[in-house]
């Protein structure tokens, strides 16, 4: 399998070739297998197509000879009578032979509007509420002779697939589960009808990826509040999510669109921290492209890096939902492969236990060393998915292991892979919250890897992460789980600060309004900035965060209409005014990953003229990005062409190629949204 083969079979964008490389040595064995398997088939298609050649060749050979004997046939009057009944078998052979090739070719015409009502399925299919929204992706076939051939567009891993039956024209998940659950029984009465079943969205009933309504924050006049508060969020799940809604053809849903996870996703080249403290800030403060009375602040934050040698021992309980609702290969499938990739990464003090969980919770794998690589990646391969789903049950036994073996100088976490739908037990999103609160009590951390586009419950695992001292992550392919566990090791596995949060004095004399973007569910009362009971947000070692404020600045003090200008102001601690460009004074309030006790930073914000940077370029690309995607009453004049522009302008470096694949997002989105 070659790259361009890989990347249509885990639907990913190209990669530079050292990232592909490093995957390709990962996951080489697999690709051996499916290259054998790829041979295999490819030989037994060649050998039918030569079987099917042979008896069209031998049934026109037959028609020409019988042409042949036609005359001497007439000239023997009693030959010919004593062979009349084999002509009539014949050719009665022959007739129910046209009719059923006439109904064969008629087939594959009929209810053409139809099929055009079904294709279009694939480009747009969200369904909203005043509370939640779901969103599908249904899949359609069209019979040739006794066969069935059945594109699949929802499974990561499944490009089509053949199933032998009657003639008809109807609805398949290829190897996606529950298909017929989500759809309804009208779905399979059209198979063996002739015809695609005509749907309508927006009143058939059917289950999907669920999302929290999100109300985008207002505007707020600094006469009245001049203090913004909030936890940080370092998660990143919103845009991989949002990615692959897109690459199967789809618009997002609004309420899954995140825009501070979009900006969070990518790495920025800020300085490391030099300092007491753990920490580099690095401010900016722009015109604002969408509208130009207004500016954006940013402000970024950068953690203090690890090298991996020099990471903690790690004692990790992988805790794997092996449900019925996680047999699809980009669920289940896709975890085993990235845990493999993980498993690879461990050394020798690291130690990894196994826990599942379905109808019931079990332990799979005692805590093994990573030197023992072999042990663990043959509990991983003989995992299968089967079952109800007691997430609760599961949670407490992957903690309690933790526990059991929980190492005070090390890193202990349980990394927690599903797609979220638990059903069994502790299910509801109140109960699951608090018994993480109880858990994180215990020092150990949760990071929460979601997966699978049908039935991705985000909210809750977002809402488990949070309230865990955790993380949380959406795999959509295999490199995602390689940036996730391989590349951002670090900065997911080792937490260097918890509890964080951030509040801006913003200066009424320089800042009539001001909006926080995106961060909705992170907004905190200004009162419990100092409170150290609340909790907060955690950083990881080597993450970059970044929020943007949209600023509207005091007209009789503005002169910023048409600058592009830039404020820069890094590792500042002192808290010290710098003068008549103030525009706000930033506090930063954190604890030890072990401590109860916060410490406080203190910085300020100036606007005095620089050159904008490579990073704020880009990150106002996706900014207007996630403002256009959620139709955001804020979005002003955003539009692709600006997007594209200014992501371009802020490639910069981009080693992983993450920054040239949202410029191609961008792109197919834009397309998506010409053709709506």
């Amino acid at each position: 399998m070659n790259r361009k083969e890989y990347n249509q079979e885990y639907d990913v964008f190209e990669t530079p070739n050292t990232l592909w490389e490093n995957i390709e040595k990962q996951l080489d064995e697999p690709r051996k297998k499916r290259r054998i398997g790829w041979w295999i088939s490819s030989v037994g298609v060649a050998a039918a197509a030569v079987l099917v050649s042979l008896l069209v060749w031998n049934q026109n050979e037959e028609g020409r000879l019988s042409e042949k004997k036609a005359p001497m046939m007439a000239k023997a009057e009693t030959e010919q009578n004593r062979d009349e009944s084999a002509p009539t078998k014949d050719n009665g052979n022959d007739a129910a032979s046209a009719e059923f090739d006439s109904k064969d070719k008629n087939l594959g015409n009929a209810k053409e509007s139809e099929f055009k009502k079904v294709e279009s399925l694939a480009s747009v299919q969200q369904k909203q509420s005043a509370s939640k929204s779901q969103s599908v992706v249904y899949e359609w076939g069209a019979a040739v002779g006794n066969s069935q051939v059945y594109y699949n567009i929802s499974a990561a891993d499944v490009s089509h697939s053949t199933v032998t039956s009657g003639n008809g024209i109807g609805w398949s998940n290829g190897l996606t589960t529950n298909f017929s659950g989500r759809i309804n029984s009208s779905a399979d009465r059209s198979v063996m009808q002739g015809y695609a079943p005509d749907f309508d969205l927006d009143t058939e009933p059917y289950h999907g990826s669920t999302y929290d309504q999100i109300n985008e924050n207002q505007f707020i006049s600094t006469k009245k509040e001049a203090q913004s508060t909030f936890s940080i969020d370092v998660d990143g799940a919103s845009y991989s999510d949002v990615r692959g809604m897109i690459k199967r053809g789809v618009l997002p849903n609004p309420d899954a669109v995140r825009i501070e996870e979009l900006i969070n996703y990518f790495p920025y080249n800020y300085d490391e921290p030099k300092g007491d403290h753990p920490f580099a800030f690095h401010t900016e403060v722009i015109d604002c492209p969408w509208n130009a009375e207004h500016q954006l602040m940013k402000i970024g934050i950068k953690g203090e890096s690890i090298e991996k040698e020099a990471l903690p021992p790690n004692n990790l309980v992988f805790l794997m939902d092996v449900s019925g609702s996680m047999t699809s290969p980009e669920k289940l499938g896709l975890i085993k492969k990235g845990f493999s990739l993980l498993v690879q990464e461990m050394r020798e003090e690291d130690r990894v236990a196994i826990c599942v969980y379905a109808g019931a919770a079990g332990l799979v794998l005692e805590p093994t060393s990573g030197a023992n690589k072999d042990k663990i990646m043959d509990a991983i391969n003989r995992l299968e998915a089967g079952g109800s789903t007691a997430g609760g049950e599961g949670i407490e036994l992957a903690y309690a292991t933790a526990q059991k073996y929980f190492n005070s100088e090390g890193n202990n976490r349980v990394i927690l892979a599903t797609d979220g739908d638990f059903n069994v037990g502790v299910s509801n999103d109140d109960a699951l919250v608090k018994l993480i609160e109880r858990k994180r009590e215990s020092g150990v951390a949760l990071t929460v890897l979601g997966v699978g586009h049908d039935n991705f419950q985000s909210s809750k695992m977002e809402k488990i992460a949070n309230n865990g001292n955790g993380n949380f992550s959406y795999i959509d392919n295999i490199l995602e789980a390689k940036k996730v566990l391989v590349t951002e090791m670090g900065a997911t596995l080792k937490t260097i600060a918890k509890d964080v949060k951030l509040q801006l004095d913003f200066n009424p004399q320089k800042v009539e309004k001001y909006r926080l973007i995106g961060y909705e569910n992170r907004v905190l009362a200004n009162k419990d900035f100092d409170n150290d009971a609340v909790d907060a947000g955690e950083l990881g070692a080597g993450h970059t965060v970044t929020a943007i404020y949209e600023i509207v600045p005091v007209q009789s003090n503005s002169n910023t209409k048409d600058r592009d200008v830039i404020g820069e102001l890094e590792n500042i601690i002192e808290g010290k005014s710098t003068g008549d460009d103030e525009l706000a004074v930033l506090k930063f309030r954190y604890k030890q990953p072990q401590g109860s006790t916060s410490q406080l930073i203190t910085t300020s914000i100036s606007d005095v003229g620089s050159i904008c940077s490579t990073d704020m370029r880009f990150i106002t690309a996706v900014v207007e990005f996630g403002l256009l995607l959620r139709n955001s009453e804020f979005k002003g004049t955003a539009n692709f062409e600006r997007i594209l522009k200014n992501a371009r302008l802020g490639l910069g470096r981009d080693p992983y190629g993450y920054r040239s694949e949202f410029i191609q997002l961008v792109q197919k989105t834009q397309r998506l949204k010409s053709a709506d």
